[in-house]
């Protein structure tokens, strides 16, 4: 079975516990400074989140989405993959039985 995930991801600890104080050592140096970091800093963010397309299917993901393990590596998936994956995850059970 699935283990189905939270939906959003909230980032206001990581602004306010990395982008703030690094903002406030650069301010000084002049505002250009400050936007780049602040720039440079929201795409390493970004590059760190997880991806939004089911890796199955490629559809995107919406609110709900579960996590396979398939072939030993964790996979997303989107409530349409997770279905399928139950059925067959099911089939195969009284299959062995």
């Amino acid at each position: 079975m699935a283990k189905s995930e939270p939906g959003g991801y909230c980032g206001c600890l990581f602004l306010v516990l990395i982008v703030v104080p690094i903002m406030m050592v650069l301010w000084p140096l002049g505002w250009g400074w400050s936007v780049l970091a602040f720039l440079i800093l929201m795409t390493l963010y970004g590059l760190t989140l997880p991806g939004t397309k089911c890796e199955v299917c490629g559809n995107p993901l919406r609110n709900s989405r579960a996590t396979w393990k398939i072939e030993g590596k964790k996979h997303r998936v989107c409530r349409h993959c997770n279905e399928r994956l139950e059925r067959k995850q099911s089939r195969k059970g009284i299959d062995d039985l």
